[in-house]
């Protein structure tokens, strides 16, 4: 962003919006800026080339008017005058490290007379992705009129606008997946469900949803529920292991994250119930799963929990390139992927963000050809705060309009975005449901390789479709089970 004001006077009005005309044209501009919170590193490792490059292809293309993505770029910006500049904060998934970034290096901005003009007061946080990093950061944001706009968080609770006055999403609360997820199980005659998560605001909030919805089917499923902490030891986490094997369910909504999935596979590998017999349903907190890699000795209990599993989560793109929007997405992402100097760029941001400098260089082996969903919804999050703003700059005329009239604004917003329509619902300021497809990926274990490393692939098996309330199955795709066959383990006696 920076390199666009290079040589350009400018002049700050207030500490969030800087003024300056282009040499070329003399057209006058306001500059504002955005603060993205997210979790580029995870345990020391460098993860976040996806995410943040998507946030800089959509800033890229609002500040040069690409409206290839979200069509309505050309309208606006061609009567807009406001561009942007966006900064990056390594939240590493703790929600301690997200708020001491926001109370250290942002809010002290806001009481600077003479700000950096590329570092400015924040019109708008992005961030973060997980549920308990996104709760202090709205808080906060809320007491200082900041707005945020959440690309993954789905915690129920973030719809209290009493508690979260300014926070917003461009993904639906955990109660959009929990409906899909339920119905999805109740394809399956599901009557029994066991349900194992991870308590923080989004494992808690998602595992209620979960129960909730299963007493509204026409057969309610019976829903026994295991909880573990957040960083639970071993043992916390093998004494629930065995509280579910004591339940007798054979289908099971996993809700928890990577660093649990060892631990819980192996257990329930030890215990009989992870394997050929059952069925295990986990959420979003665990796509990925091309990505993983077990030793098929030390590890073949974790290896055959997994195998024949499924993920649920808001559809994966490669089953939306249908969409022109998303299509274009993916041909100026891998456009961008070919680009030495963006992916200097790229990995620069990350360096911004000690002390994983060592690890920074290494970012773009994590860059997919086609990024997960979050990367779209970082994309379709910074379009939604654009557009917002300058509804405001239209409607007030006023270039020094707050962060709270955009939230107001966020609230309205309507386009295609890179994923799908964007829509947000006015009262929650979450996204509707309706407008966001879910899938049901099939993780399946590969034959070992010649070091005894086993990897994973996954299939999209069948997509949500809401009006119908179906899942229609994806041509040549069965899912396959842990048997290895494509017929659902036995179920329970229906529920009394």
């Amino acid at each position: 962003s920076a390199s666009l004001f290079s040589g350009v006077a400018t002049e700050p009005l207030n500490n969030q919006v800087v003024r300056f005309n282009t040499p070329d044209d003399g057209d006058t501009y306001y500059l504002r800026h955005l603060t993205a919170m997210d979790a580029i590193t995870i345990d020391a490792v460098t993860s976040g080339f996806d995410s943040v490059g998507a946030v800089l292809l959509a800033v890229h293309h609002w500040n040069n008017k690409v409206s290839a993505v979200v069509p309505e770029v050309a309208d606006v910006a061609s009567w807009c005058p406001l561009k942007f500049t966006v900064e990056f904060f390594d939240t590493a998934s703790s929600p301690r490290k997200a708020a001491g970034h926001l109370i250290r290096d942002v809010v002290p901005r806001s009481k600077l007379e003479q700000p950096d003009p590329l570092r400015p007061f924040p019109t708008a946080l992005i961030g973060a992705g997980r549920s308990a990093v996104s709760a202090p950061l709205a808080t906060l944001a809320g007491v200082h009129g900041l707005t945020q706009v959440s690309y993954g968080s789905t915690s129920t609770s973030f719809d209290n606008k009493g508690q979260y006055p300014t926070f917003g999403r461009v993904i639906p609360s955990a109660i959009g997946d929990a409906y899909a997820a339920v119905d999805y199980l109740g394809k399956l005659n599901v009557t029994h469900l066991a349900v194992m998560f991870v308590k923080d605001p989004y494992g808690s909030s998602y595992a209620q949803a979960i129960k909730e919805a299963a007493g509204l089917q026409p057969k309610p499923m019976a829903v026994t529920m295991h909880p573990f902490s957040f960083g639970a030891s071993d043992e916390e986490i093998a004494f629930e292991v065995e509280r579910l094997k004591n339940s007798e369910r054979r289908y099971i909504v996993g809700i928890f994250f990577k660093r649990e999935l060892d631990v819980v596979m192996r257990e329930a590998s030890r215990l009989g119930i992870g394997g050929e017999g059952y069925f295990w349903l986990f959420t979003d907190s665990l796509e990925g799963a091309d990505d993983w890699k077990y030793s098929s000795t030390d590890e073949a209990g974790i290896v055959s929990g997994i195998t024949g599993s499924g993920v649920l989560q808001t559809a994966h793109p490669k089953t939306r390139l249908w969409r022109d929007n998303t299509a274009a997405f993916m041909s100026e992402w891998n456009t961008l992927l070919r680009s030495d100097s963006w992916n200097d760029y790229i990995v620069s941001k990350i360096k911004e963000n000690p002390p994983f400098l060592e690890d920074a260089d290494e970012a773009r082996s994590y860059a997919h050809s086609i990024p997960g969903s979050f990367s779209l919804l970082h994309y379709d999050a910074i379009m939604s705060i654009v557009l917002a703003s300058c509804s405001v700059q239209r409607e007030s005329g006023d270039p020094l309009f707050t962060s709270e009239a955009v939230f107001e604004a966020f609230k309205h917003v309507e386009f295609e975005g890179a994923y799908s329509k964007v829509l947000i619902d006015r009262e929650t300021a979450s996204r509707d449901f309706r407008s966001v497809p879910y899938s049901v990926t099939n993780i399946v274990a590969n034959e070992p390789d010649d070091a005894g490393i086993v990897t994973f692939s996954t299939r999209v098996t069948a997509i949500y479709d809401s009006e119908a309330e179906s899942w229609p199955p994806v041509d040549g795709s069965e899912f396959i089970y842990s048997d290895g066959t494509t017929v659902p383990p036995p179920v329970l006696p229906p529920y009394e």
